[in-house]
């Protein structure tokens, strides 16, 4: 981060995704949600859900009407999709997925050595 008070970014950030019991921010003078897009945490997503259930609200994580969906598959659901590989590399025809086990998997890389190896490899392939 290229900011002054890094310590003070890091507790900025934790606030930010901390666990909400409410994701209805209009007791703070916000017109707003806590987000209208996947919250970061589950317990937030599984917040979101239910406030979307009470209140038939729509946003990229349900329709505003699922009455067949529990909150227990919902959650599953989304547990599933963000365990698929992060690149899908049969579309791109870019093997990276050994960069990203390094990394993501192992721990064997920095986020800039990561980086630079799917850049590099990312240069070869468009240069073939």
């Amino acid at each position: 981060m290229s900011c002054k008070n890094k310590e003070l970014a890091w507790e900025f950030m934790k606030y930010c995704i901390r666990p909400r019991e409410s994701m209805d921010f209009s007791a703070l003078g916000s017109r707003q949600r806590y987000t209208s897009d996947i919250p970061l945490s589950k317990t937030n997503f599984q917040n979101s859900v239910e406030y979307i259930a009470e209140n038939g609200v729509s946003t990229t994580v349900a329709p505003p009407q699922f009455d067949s969906l529990s909150l227990p598959n919902m959650t599953g659901a989304l547990e599933r999709i963000l365990s698929l590989p992060l690149v899908n590399t049969g579309a791109y025809g870019v093997d990276v997925q050994e960069f990203l086990d390094e990394y993501y998997i192992n721990g064997l890389t920095t986020p800039e050595q990561c980086a630079k190896k799917l850049q590099e490899r990312a240069d070869i392939w468009l240069n073939e």
